[in-house]
């Protein structure tokens, strides 16, 4: 325990003294929230659109005002001749009111499917707007929906959770192996290994640190969603956060032995976390694109990923609410991926 403590001690002073790659660290997390939480969103801000009234009725002026009243839209008023026109322009949608719109014919809305995504979200919510004034309006409609769990339709409750997967992938698997590695290259490991301490424990005591620093980066990243985007979080969430989280980190810091024990060099650490786990992270944890939309096939390769499981954890916990009850299936199959990566790294540790 005593020679633990003391490599334990070794191994934080050498990140502390890694300057560059500590503040890599903290300095990336920050960017990669802003930049998923607040500049890459799938949800709308500001899209021009154009409407046609060609009834012109109280009615119609009143549903016109409705869109124009959301933050969303950029309204545009235009006439029946400039409707194509207007589509090969920067106008992504038209939203046309009949003539006979007060006798119940349905409003038409055409969009500039040039980009899929970006016609399907815009229909999506131009349709909800004229649901809601047809349940106010001159027609009944029958139907009503209901948002749950995000009400407002905003993207940055999906992108938080993938993005504190990716920032534990990168710091526990790519960092640590890569400064595990390294001491492989200046064959100060073989130092350590003539003395009586076993190299499991040599070799536990430079992932350990790495288990704190996530904790703080999670932490800050939380902190910063909270701040300034309104982020959802109650005291609640503070255990099954923890319990999660601390079990995804380990798995990480499981991948990251692995990868250390069976690399040579700096370059081959990256290389493998990279190829192996960092890409995997961001196409197959479900937060850039929706795993249901996937083949079979990738779906099945998808569930040996930790970061799937972690994410969508934090998604039961943080945007759902459901606490641990809800995300101990995730904690099962994380802490089952574990013990299998530990095993492994251990017989090849002993064998070395």
């Amino acid at each position: 325990m005593f020679s633990f403590l003391v490599l334990l001690k070794k191994e934080t002073k050498l990140i502390r003294r890694d300057s560059k790659a500590f503040l890599l660290l903290f300095v990336l997390s920050i960017s990669l929230v802003i930049i998923f939480g607040y500049i890459l969103r799938s949800d709308l801000n500001n899209l021009k659109i154009a409407v046609c009234d060609e009834n012109n009725s109280v009615y119609s002026q009143r549903l016109s005002a409705e869109i124009s009243a959301s933050k969303l839209f950029r309204v545009v008023d235009i006439g029946p001749s400039q409707i194509e026109t207007s589509l090969q322009t920067d106008v992504k949608a038209v939203v046309v009111i009949p003539p006979n719109f007060t006798t119940g014919n349905k409003v038409q809305i055409i969009c500039d499917a040039t980009d899929p995504n970006l016609a399907t979200t815009a229909s999506s919510y131009l349709n909800k707007i004229i649901s809601q004034y047809y349940n106010n309006g001159p027609t009944e409609e029958h139907y009503t929906s209901v948002m749950l769990y995000n009400p407002t339709l905003n993207a940055g409750l999906l992108n938080i959770p993938g993005v504190l997967s990716l920032i534990v992938m990168l710091i526990c698997v790519m960092t640590s192996s890569v400064q595990s590695v390294k001491e492989k290259e200046f064959h100060t490991i073989e130092t350590l290994t003539l003395t009586n301490v076993p190299k499991l424990i040599i070799y536990s005591s430079k992932l350990l640190p790495y288990f704190f620093i996530s904790i703080i980066q999670i932490s800050v990243t939380l902190a910063i969603s909270i701040i300034l985007w309104d982020f959802p979080f109650s005291p609640a969430d503070v255990f099954p956060l923890i319990i999660l989280s601390s079990i995804y980190i380990i798995t990480c810091l499981s991948v990251g032995l692995l990868i250390s024990v069976f690399t040579q060099n700096q370059f081959d650490a990256q290389l493998v976390s990279l190829m192996a786990m960092i890409i995997p992270t961001a196409l197959f944890t479900g937060f850039i694109f929706p795993l249901e939309n996937m083949p079979l096939p990738l779906q099945y390769l998808s569930t040996i990923v930790p970061s799937r499981w972690y994410y969508s954890g934090l998604l039961d916990i943080l945007v759902k609410g459901g606490g641990i009850q809800s995300a101990w299936k995730y904690v099962f199959i994380l802490v089952i991926m574990s013990a299998l990566l530990n095993v492994i790294s251990i017989k090849k540790i002993q064998s070395l």
